[in-house]
């Protein structure tokens, strides 16, 4: 008995109407497989649409020999589905047939497996009734099948990306709906979060994807990590990246990847660390090369989605940019010009350092501090001599007339490496180099100094003066000094 129809033959089957509800996609140079192809109408269908490859295969010996007959360009085989032909198909069609396999979800995974990465499976097939996930036996006019319930044939397709186009034409003698539904090979998907710093794509990210295993990929972390030379990239990217990298001009830095055409390999990175594995990017790309990083992962066999979203302002303060460091810094030089409060004007020396005197330094008062109306000032540092002392270092505070001296109160490990290296000393592992003291004092000049074995050496001079009266150069005096001597 005929199935197909075609111009001049009626069969059972309505095949034109059907060949509408199957919704079969370009074939123009394209490889197309037909398996349970009866008399051949959708290989001669492909052939007429241009396809490069055409294969047709069926169990039935009088529906290949009429195929041949009828579509002589077309490869026809008389063999089951359980060998397929070898190769890749952009295109396979299984239409009407499934219910006579014996294992249906094996049949539907060999199919797929047998398309190229971008091909699709055609199948038409009915759909039992049931809200179970099984297969539900039905009386035919002819005989007794199995077909799935919508919720097995979910659980078969999972593992791929398909979707139920909707009705196909129903067959005489079958009592179920007959439905079409398109089934590709899943492609890792890419969730792009492209939008600047700020913007929220951080946050997002950990909201949506920390409790999954999709591999999320930081741009500010990844191109930190190039300028440190930990991902082999290309020598041009690398110089570019080293020479202007700052965490805190990460858009600028991209912005200069995309102009000098650099954003392929940056992408090309990006997958690599994902392994073909789902994605989510956090990372700032200018507007007018966004299509291009989606373009070129679905290149490279990934589904790019983009995540956007429209706010009128950051979600998180931005860091200041040169020019506001710059305006403010002239806004508190203009200040400190009419401010008539006093600061501390702190002169440090280049005291004699011996044999005896290694090392000293003074943490504080800085130059510039406001002072106190009370007087109050925060005198520490610390102080290192070569051997162990007739007696103990003192730190000294002469003001005027008067003389205070005080003991040295802290541990200072950072001195004491700054030091003498790896080579501490047993006096000091056991002893405090480091002193901090509060001093009151007025207006006149007052001495800070250390005292060793009756020596005196100034380490440094304080006075209070009014902030206008601080010269330029003392406002650039360089704060931290640091006298040492090395045996």
């Amino acid at each position: 008995m005929q199935y197909q129809s075609f111009d001049n033959t009626n069969g059972s089957s309505k095949s034109f109407e059907k060949l509408v509800c199957l919704r079969i996609p370009e074939l123009k140079g394209k490889a197309f497989l037909d398996v349970g192809c009866n008399e051949g109408f959708f290989c001669g269908y492909a052939l007429h649409a241009g396809a490069e490859k055409i294969i047709g295969i069926d169990l039935s010996a009088k529906a290949i020999e009429k195929a041949k007959i009828r579509f002589p360009e077309v490869q026809f085989f008389n063999q089951s589905w359980d060998l397929l032909p070898e190769g890749q198909f952009d295109v396979i069609t299984h239409l009407s047939a499934l219910h006579y396999a014996e294992d249906q979800a094996a049949l539907i995974h060999k199919l797929v497996n047998s398309l190229s990465p971008d091909g699709v499976l055609i199948l038409e097939l009915g759909i039992a009734s049931g809200s179970e996930s099984h297969f539900v036996k039905v009386q035919r006019t002819i005989d007794e099948r199995f077909f799935p319930t919508r919720n097995k044939l979910h659980e078969i397709l999972d593992p791929y990306a398909w979707k139920v186009l909707g009705h196909s034409v129903n067959q005489a003698g079958d009592p179920i709906q007959r439905y079409v539904v398109h089934i590709r090979k899943p492609r890792p998907y890419a969730y792009l979060m492209m939008a600047p710093a700020g913007s929220g794509k951080s946050t997002i990210t950990r909201k949506l994807f920390k409790q999954t295993d999709v591999v999320t990929l930081s741009g500010d972390l990844i191109y930190s990590q190039i300028s440190k030379r930990k991902h082999q990239v290309p020598a041009a990217l690398q110089d570019l990246i080293t020479k202007n990298y700052k965490s805190s001009s990460i858009n600028q830095l991209v912005q200069e990847i995309c102009e000098t055409g650099q954003l392929p390999d940056v992408v090309d990175l990006w997958l690599s660390l994902a392994q073909k594995q789902d994605l989510v990017l956090d990372s700032y790309v200018p507007d007018e090369y966004k299509s291009q990083v989606t373009q070129l992962m679905f290149a490279k066999g990934y589904f790019p989605v983009q995540l956007c979203w429209d706010i009128d302002q950051s979600l998180s303060p931005g860091a200041p940019g040169n020019l506001y460091a710059d305006q403010y810094k002239d806004f508190l030089t203009a200040r400190s010009e009419q401010d008539k409060h006093s600061v501390l004007n702190v002169k440090r020396h280049a005291g004699p350092l011996t044999r005896q005197l290694l090392g000293y330094h003074l943490d504080s008062p800085q130059m510039g501090e406001i002072f106190a109306s009370n007087g109050r000032v925060r005198i520490s540092g610390w102080a290192l001599s070569a051997s162990v002392p007739d007696t103990p270092l003192r730190v000294y505070l002469q003001c005027g007339e008067t003389r205070t001296e005080h003991q040295f109160n802290k541990n200072r490990p950072d001195a004491l490496t700054a030091m003498f290296e790896d080579d501490i000393p047993d006096y000091w592992h056991a002893t405090a180099c480091g002193f901090s003291f509060d001093a009151f004092i007025g207006e006149q000049q007052c001495d800070i100094g250390i005292s060793l074995n009756n020596v005196d050496i100034v380490i440094a001079s304080l006075q209070a003066l009014p902030n206008n009266e601080l010269t330029e150069q003392n406002k650039k005096h360089k704060s931290s000094f640091f006298k040492f001597f090395k045996l």
